[in-house]
């Protein structure tokens, strides 16, 4: 995974896109990471915690929010699955910068 986003952020750098339009792609990628890695955490976190913080949306803070997020990562499945999940992603960024011209 490190090698194919090491690939996408070489591909883009020597592209000729303007650096709006490459800040627009980056952005597009940071929101794409984080909307595949959310749900695997989401599905391990506590889900009586997560339910009870829905519920009160006011009582979430930085400090819980990581707590679940640390909670969650120490389930084994997710340290096999968000990797996945990101490298997927990736691959399919790659595959359309390709089919943009982008090499």
């Amino acid at each position: 995974m490190d090698e194919t986003l090491r690939s996408v952020i070489a591909r883009v750098e020597q592209s000729d896109l303007s650096l709006e339009e490459k800040e627009e792609l980056y952005t597009a990628i940071s929101e794409g990471l984080h909307a595949v890695v959310l749900p695997v955490l989401l599905k391990s976190m506590p889900q009586d915690r997560v339910e009870a913080l829905s519920k009160n949306p006011d009582q979430i803070t930085l400090d819980t929010y990581i707590t679940l997020v640390q909670e969650a990562l120490k389930n084994d499945a997710v340290g096999k699955e968000v990797p996945d999940a990101m490298g997927k992603l990736l691959v399919e960024v790659n595959r359309l910068l390709a089919k943009e011209g982008i090499q």
